[in-house]
């Protein structure tokens, strides 16, 4: 990486969530036009966006082509086809992912080998020193969460392989950003004192947005625990109306502007990152 001596580098990894994100779609290209305009020349701003899924994507796309023609044969056979449809990818993609999550082939353990890769090429091209942001929407909460849990646990895709880095396991993550986020599906149904959570340094913030009309996106203090101690939960409305909302975060101009402000001002101390022992 080259690199002016006084200018800062700040990494940024970026994870989608439901809708028909394919590679090189560039789901967070606005944040990305943001942070640029907003960084100046002083800071060199590395974006590495991870696509997580794999065949299901696919498979969902010709079942809906099914229920198409389906109602082509009948007109009547199905009422709320929009509805349906998000509710198809949206649980269809959750129940994947958790579906036997210690599989070697999973879902689950190849959408953390793809977010291991990209914090991989993060490293190589700012080092491992340098401050890094998550923005994740959606399932893409979900999954790294869970990355973040295992790699400090030594799980997941680390059983029985080299032990992670400080590195991935994200340890110089000063901000995660979660939008649409629907962590309550997964952690309601766990006691608050046994709920999983990590500890990344004593910088870290958690800043969780939401739209109230957003079905799938949710507050998470309310889990409590950790939850109640760390997330900040920023209530965002107008991001879309209940049908439209979960999928207009990436796309909306003001959300993305105070995304990026925040991920500058807590990545841009000088000090450097303290890790926990």
């Amino acid at each position: 990486m080259s690199q002016e001596p006084d200018q800062q580098a700040i990494g940024v990894l970026t994870l989608h969530g439901v809708g028909s994100h394919r590679k090189r779609s560039d789901f967070d290209a606005k944040l990305r036009r943001t942070l640029q305009e907003k960084a100046g020349e002083q800071t060199t701003i590395v974006v590495k966006s991870v696509y997580y899924h794999g065949k299901s994507r696919n498979r969902q796309a010709k079942l809906w082509t099914e229920f198409d023609r389906l109602e082509d044969r009948n007109p009547d056979a199905l009422d709320q086809k929009i509805i349906r449809r998000l509710m198809l990818v949206s649980l269809g993609d959750a129940l994947a992912y958790v579906n036997n999550p210690r599989d070697k082939n999973s879902f689950y353990r190849g959408a953390h080998d793809k977010v291991r890769g990209a914090i991989d090429q993060l490293e190589s091209e700012i080092g491992d020193s340098s401050p890094v942001a998550v923005v994740a929407h959606s399932l893409g909460c979900k999954v790294i969460f869970d990355y973040i849990c295992d790699a400090q646990a030594g799980e997941g895709i680390w059983e029985g392989n080299e032990q992670p880095s400080d590195f991935q396991k994200l340890a110089n993550m000063r901000v995660l950003i979660t939008t649409g986020c629907n962590l309550p599906f997964f952690e309601s149904a766990i006691p608050a004192p046994e709920q999983r959570f990590f500890r990344v340094n004593k910088d870290f913030q958690w800043v969780n947005f939401y739209d109230r009309d957003d079905l799938l996106g949710w507050p998470l203090r309310p889990l409590g625990g950790p939850f109640q101690e760390t997330v900040q939960d920023e209530e965002r409305n107008r991001i879309g109306s209940t049908l439209t909302a979960h999928f207009k975060y990436w796309q909306h101009d003001a959300l993305n502007k105070e995304i990026a402000s925040k991920i500058l001002e807590l990545t841009r101390a000088k000090a450097p990152v303290n890790k926990n022992e």
